[in-house]
């Protein structure tokens, strides 16, 4: 069993700026905190030494590059040690392809995605992913995923105890929303130097402009530039961190919200509702409509089931079932295909 961890209030103050912006130097970060670029430097390293970040990666509006398809599949095996299963997870984490992977608790053991320029690339790409399960899955359903709705770590804020300490740094408003599906606007065309730079920030959101430059054999000066274009033309819309909630004595469950019809476009108004909480994380929008994939990240279990309560009341006559799926661990969470 991995080993968790309290955060101290100053750790906690770190993860929030950093999930603000991760690319932010470490000197402005400092200033904002009030503490030297040095402990800084000691803490960032220290939450990722003990696990707690993963990864920092660039977010990627989709729709501004063409008809992207995100798939995931909710899989249940059979007939597979927990050996085995890690084992592959493991693996297919090493995938190119692979973008998306949860190992979860109960009556779904994973959610696995993939990301295709279209339906066909997807759908390959996932054929590749799960031949490794060849005769062990009992059964699986696929999720497109159509509209991501992000939103700031503010379940972070519970365990500061001095709110008002970074209260002028606090993000009451979405973190940003990816398009995927039935959004139509102008493409914008990259070049292969250019799609190179997001693949290496989808994997090291905080990757130095030199390193860039000397691994992809340009100027600092040619990469500087081009992130920056990337950012205005708002194809890079954030940078954000793959964190692992159990590291830090959190826990992370998704939330499945099933909708009674979806032709009544209740959507909208559950997602407005889910984003009025600070334990939600992420909203997923899903084709069809008939239900809503959220990941909520919390310490209490009171926390959890409070949202749950007030869900029920206010769309009782909307809703036909919540789901609940437990998070083990995070494998991967990406937003673009690794360099």
């Amino acid at each position: 069993m991995e080993k968790e961890k309290e955060l101290s209030e100053f750790e906690t103050e770190v993860l929030y700026l950093l999930d603000v912006n991760c690319r932010e130097k470490v000197t402005k970060l400092a200033k904002k905190l009030g503490t030297t670029p040095q402990r800084l430097e000691y803490t960032i390293n220290k939450l990722e030494k003990d696990g707690v970040i993963i990864r920092y990666m660039a977010v990627v509006d989709y729709s501004k590059l063409g008809p992207y398809n995100y798939y995931v599949y909710a899989i249940k095996f059979k007939l597979i040690s927990k050996k085995e299963l890690i084992q592959k997870f493991r693996q297919i984490t090493n995938e190119k392809a692979c973008t998306f992977l949860f190992h979860l608790q109960g009556e779904i053991d994973c959610l696995i995605g993939t990301l295709g320029r279209d339906a066909h690339e997807a759908e390959q790409n996932m054929d590749e992913l799960l031949q490794r399960f060849e005769g062990q899955i009992k059964y699986k359903k696929l999720m497109i995923f159509t509209r991501i709705h992000n939103q700031y770590r503010n379940y972070l804020l519970n365990s500061i105890s001095d709110v008002k300490k970074i209260s002028n740094l606090i993000i009451n408003k979405p973190k940003n929303v990816i398009e995927l599906m039935g959004v139509r606007q102008k493409i914008e065309k990259i070049d292969q130097e250019e799609e190179k730079i997001i693949k290496l920030l989808s994997m090291n959101g905080r990757m130095k402009v030199v390193d860039i430059a000397k691994k992809l054999q340009l100027t600092p000066e040619t990469v500087w530039y081009k992130i920056k274009n990337l950012e205005k033309r708002k194809i890079i819309i954030a940078y954000d961190l793959h964190l692992q909630p159990n590291r830090y004595n959190h826990k992370l469950c998704f939330l499945e919200i099933y909708i009674k019809d979806a032709k009544k476009l209740y959507t909208q108004e559950i997602v407005n509702f889910l984003k009025t909480s600070n334990i939600v994380y992420k909203i997923i929008e899903l084709m069809g409509n008939d239900f809503i994939l959220s990941m909520l990240v919390f310490q209490k279990e009171e926390q959890k089931e409070e949202l749950i309560e007030k869900i029920i009341d206010k769309f009782k006559t909307k809703i036909e079932d919540i789901k609940l799926h437990p998070t083990l661990y995070v494998y991967k969470i990406q937003y673009y295909f690794g360099e």
